[in-house]
């Protein structure tokens, strides 16, 4: 190469590649990017599959989900009480009331306190 001549650029080499082999070069290359998004496509629907992956790891939680539905009617409880409690001009009926939201309030915190002690661990989590 002389001193004054400018670097060949690829996209000149495959310019001078017959029409044939460029057409089979653009051909690999559609169909390379198809097989890449088919591939991914088809790892991301087993994952969210019925019976796949994540319902896997939601099987391994079953304690969890409980406990967490536990807290979830807790709150309901409590927030029902709460509201009659607000509500009620009777003081005797209020007293039992507010009775009842301190036995629910102290529920509730059993509850996180039994949250906090089960295992996050799951054997499927480390595949996501």
């Amino acid at each position: 190469m002389s001193e004054g001549a400018a670097p060949r650029s690829p996209r000149g080499a495959l310019r001078r590649l017959p029409v044939a082999c460029q057409l089979l070069l653009l051909s690999l290359l559609v169909g390379i990017g198809c097989v890449a998004v088919l591939t991914l496509a088809t790892t991301e629907v087993r994952k969210t599959a019925i019976g796949g992956l994540l319902y896997a790891i939601l099987r391994a939680h079953t304690v969890l989900r409980r406990e967490l539905s536990e807290l979830r009617v807790g709150f309901a409880d409590l927030m029902l009480v709460s509201t009659e409690a607000h509500l009620t001009p009777d003081p005797v009926l209020l007293r039992a009331l507010q009775d009842r939201v301190a036995a629910l309030n102290d529920d509730i915190s059993q509850g996180f306190k039994r949250l906090e002690a089960v295992p996050l661990k799951s054997p499927c989590a480390c595949r996501l």
